[in-house]
């Protein structure tokens, strides 16, 4: 490994916990998005 790839592995190691929020907020976004669906199609198939 080559010095400037350990820099920016430490930084990544730095980010992680920013990235592992990040994901969490992407998946709580996509998992409202998926409810979403599944409620207009439930109301679509009621009307």
């Amino acid at each position: 490994m080559s010095k400037k790839k350990v820099k920016s592995f430490h930084k990544k190691r730095r980010n992680k916990k920013a990235l592992s929020i990040l994901a969490d907020i992407t998946n709580l976004i996509t998992a409202i998005i998926k409810l979403v669906e599944v409620l207009s199609a439930l109301l679509k198939a009621l009307h």
